[in-house]
């Protein structure tokens, strides 16, 4: 794992407006455990794959003290059928993994 650069305002590349991820590979999975690494490292509760200049829809969060419950959440506008919030304005749709607890069953 690597720590990354985190960009700040006004930097232009936070900017740029982010793809939706496709699929799930292991580029994916090792830019997570980045994301989470930088993000523990800051310290933070929250990072975006935008602020380490990936323009990928992803976001990763751990809200815990303890940082026990580390969260990916992949928003995907194809999604949006299946939540619609109650706001007209806000069309809401995200897709919640809890990665580590997935992969790391996977990689072990």
């Amino acid at each position: 794992m690597a720590i990354l650069n985190i960009l700040h305002f006004p930097d232009p590349r936070l900017r740029h407006k982010a793809k939706p991820v496709v699929h799930v590979d292991d580029a994916l999975r090792k830019l997570v455990d980045d994301m989470f690494e930088t993000m523990y490292a800051a310290p933070g509760i929250g990072l975006a794959a935008t602020q380490v200049n990936v323009a990928q829809r992803l976001v990763v969060i751990d809200v815990t003290a303890e940082k026990t419950q580390p969260l990916c959440f992949l928003p995907n506008q194809q999604l949006q059928t299946c939540h619609r919030s109650p706001y007209p304005s806000v069309q809401v749709s995200v897709l919640l993994f809890s990665i580590f607890q997935s992969w790391r069953k996977e990689t072990a």
